[in-house]
């Protein structure tokens, strides 16, 4: 006698079954994926979506995160898809925007020094010189995404730095660092969300790939992980600041 998907989820949260409802779908041990063979239409749909929510980690945790075949259950994985570059962050309040943009100022009013950001939970996190030798007054090099009035040391590159510097915890979603992104007083209005996650992943990118590398990436949990939050100023001088301003050139 098969079992309704009702049934099947109610034993399955109380720990009596593991496999999906037999009336819904069968296992295909050539591709080692789980197959829809119920009813179509909208009512399956919705069945099929609770099923997969209540199965997704016993599946996973049983299969190995199998891939699917052709005709396979796709939607397995689409939980995993959503993870991979999703918002964790909480928005800010208005003061803590305040509070962190008159610090930013004052970062960049000093960009060979090594500045100290206080994060939102009131912890501190160090974040390196801009690596420009260069005043903090002049005329900024143009760029469509930055406010032309910025001051000189103003950079992509340094402002992504900034935003995975003041990750909560030291680590976080590409989206976190977007998001952190766009709280910066020098990006100009109006910037949508894609030129965002664009230049955010390039400047990771780079800056994963310098000598001394800010971040790290950890694929298992698709976060970016700040690696200098407890430096002291003493600590960035081991890298040239000919070689930052080199590489900060490139945004």
């Amino acid at each position: 006698m098969s079992t309704s998907a009702d049934e099947h989820a109610a034993r399955t949260q109380a720990g009596d079954s593991a496999a999906p409802p037999d009336a819904a779908v069968d296992f295909d041990e050539l591709t080692q994926s789980y197959r829809w063979r119920g009813p179509t239409g909208e009512h399956a749909d919705a069945e099929l979506r609770r099923l997969e929510v209540l199965h997704f980690e016993r599946f996973v945790s049983q299969h190995g995160g199998v891939v699917s075949g052709s005709g396979g259950a796709r939607g397995l994985h689409a939980p995993i898809r959503s993870q991979k570059a999703a918002l964790t962050l909480p928005p800010g309040s208005a003061e803590q925007l305040a509070f962190f943009q008159r610090e930013e100022a004052m970062r960049y009013s000093s960009p060979n020094q090594a500045w100290v950001y206080t994060l939102r939970d009131g912890s501190q996190s160090s974040v390196s010189p801009i690596g420009k030798k260069s005043s903090a007054v002049g005329k900024a090099r143009e760029h469509f995404l930055l406010r032309p009035e910025r001051p000189p040391s103003v950079t992509l590159l340094a402002l992504v730095r900034d935003a995975a510097a003041r990750l909560p915890g030291g680590e976080g979603s590409r989206a976190d660092v977007c998001e952190l992104l766009k709280e910066s007083q020098y990006l100009i209005g109006g910037v949508n969300d894609a030129q965002i996650s664009q230049v955010a992943s390039g400047a990771l990118d780079r800056l994963h790939q310098e000598q001394d590398p800010c971040v790290t990436y950890e694929s298992e949990r698709k976060v970016w992980i700040y690696l200098h939050a407890d430096r002291q100023a003493s600590d960035f001088h081991a890298l040239p600041l000919s070689k930052k301003s080199k590489v900060a050139s490139l945004l």
